[in-house]
């Protein structure tokens, strides 16, 4: 159940990624993480980026990118 939460959670960040592209420099100074990080986390280069991690991105991701209803 862990790993699966923890797999979408890492899919949604991916998706929310990809709306932000443009951003991620910016996104990179916000949170204090990494460009090259990120930049391999967006492109699936990093199978376990760590929770910790994806989780902070998530949480800043979906409130500076919030999804809108089809």
């Amino acid at each position: 159940m862990k790993i699966e939460y923890e797999a979408d959670m890492l899919r949604e960040v991916r998706e929310l990624l990809d709306v932000a592209r443009g951003s991620w420099r910016g996104i990179c100074s916000d949170l204090g993480i990494s460009y090259h990080w990120l930049t391999k986390v967006a492109q699936e280069q990093i199978a376990s980026p760590g929770v910790n991690e994806v989780e902070r991105l998530h949480k800043y991701l979906t409130a500076r990118f919030p999804r809108r209803a089809a």
